[in-house]
């Protein structure tokens, strides 16, 4: 499932813990699977695939891979990453 260039995304899951509600998802790196979630007591919570891209795009940066996302994202969001991305290689140009 994981190419060594690339970060890959599951589809994020939403549920429940209790009062609390929590989305979370599987990120593979180089053979490597982290699980990653968030949780709120306030909710629904929106389930998209946005803040789990985000939260790898600096690892990605780093390494020089790319992000596989599970779905589309919104061209209106894209932008605002590269522009986010832009900047974040204008304060660490290494």
């Amino acid at each position: 499932m994981t190419n060594n260039q690339t970060i890959i995304i599951d589809q994020p899951v939403s549920s429940r813990d209790g009062k609390d509600w929590v989305v979370s998802t599987s990120i593979h790196i180089n053979q490597r699977t982290f699980n990653l979630w968030y949780r709120s007591k306030s909710g629904p919570l929106a389930d998209g695939v946005e803040s789990f891209v985000a939260a790898s795009l600096l690892p990605a940066m780093k390494l020089g891979y790319a992000i596989q996302s599970p779905g589309p994202l919104s061209d209106h969001w894209l932008e605002g990453l590269t522009a986010y991305q832009h900047t974040i290689q204008q304060w660490y140009p290494e």
